[in-house]
């Protein structure tokens, strides 16, 4: 959009309920100057598609700290590991998630973590292997792009997560939502991080596997084949586990309604998506009919 920049009056929408969208430029700025090069490593951008990139990736500290942090954002079981913690290891040469899961008492006090805070971060990463996590979550956290969380669980629909290091562009392509670009991205970034994958691997994650499509098929269940979407706060169990209860019975289990959604569960204080399922004709359970539902 031209004339954005510093002092540039812009008119922006609340895109698809969530994300800001620049619609125009109401008035100008006076300064319009792009960076030629990255403000953290003085690399040279360049243009790919919509986006002025740094590509140094590896080698970045911005992006080293950022990737670093996506994981354990992601992985969501690994309390401290806040950006400013994760600037402070990398600082110090720690620029591999295999660095910073071979981290040390003695290493942390080095940086000038204190005591206490060396207990929790140690603590984080040890939860962050202990603690159970969806095989799709582990993979999108690793940030390779065009592969999100949702993406990743249709992927491991198809294929087992040690299959990845050899997956072709070909083999991609056949599954259902996944184009020739994404497929090009995504097979490169899993060729470029799997030694980094293949030693995570080896640290003992506790990993939920996404059940393979073709077994969840042959499941017998109320559910079995469903497309089901769940929304509101559960009273009678944690949402997250209910989503992963309805994928081991066959569910095929998603975020948002559509005229295609065949079930939504709904807790207290369920908001936009009870509507739209209303609007659209579709089944609607609480929590208890739901549970009945299972039990039938």
């Amino acid at each position: 959009e031209r004339g954005l920049g510093p002092g540039a009056v812009i008119e922006i929408i609340r895109s698809g309920e969530v994300i800001p969208k620049l619609v125009g430029v109401q008035s100008a700025s006076e300064q319009v100057a792009l960076p030629e090069t990255c403000p953290e490593c003085e690399t040279a951008l360049s243009w790919r598609e919509d986006f002025l990139r740094c590509t140094n990736q590896l080698g970045c500290p911005g992006q080293v700290v950022h990737r670093i942090r996506h994981w354990f954002w992601t992985l969501g079981n690994a309390d401290g590991m806040g950006i400013k913690t994760l600037q402070r290891i990398v600082d110090a040469g720690h620029s591999k998630l295999e660095d910073v899961y071979a981290l040390q008492e003695a290493d942390f006090l080095a940086m000038e973590f204190g005591p206490g805070q060396t207990k929790v971060l140690l603590r984080a990463l040890e939860d962050s292997r202990a603690e159970p996590v969806e095989d799709a979550r582990f993979l999108a956290a690793l940030g390779v792009r065009d592969l999100g969380i949702g993406e990743s669980r249709r992927l491991l629909g198809q294929k087992s997560l040690s299959q990845l290091g050899t997956l072709s562009e070909e083999e991609l392509l056949e599954i259902k939502g996944f184009g020739p670009i994404t497929s090009t991205r995504i097979v490169e970034g899993l060729q470029a991080r799997w030694p980094e994958v293949e030693h995570l691997l080896s640290l003992g994650f506790n990993l939920e596997e996404t059940p393979i499509e073709s077994a969840r098929k042959r499941v017998e269940s109320p559910i079995s084949g469903l497309k089901v979407v769940f929304t509101g706060s559960m009273q009678l169990g944690n949402r997250s586990d209910m989503k992963k209860q309805a994928r081991a019975l066959g569910a095929d289990v998603q975020s948002s309604v559509s005229k295609k959604t065949d079930l939504l569960v709904v807790g207290e204080k369920a908001g936009s998506k009870l509507e739209k399922a209303r609007e659209l004709g579709v089944r609607v359970l609480g929590e208890e009919a739901y549970q009945a539902l299972l039990n039938s």
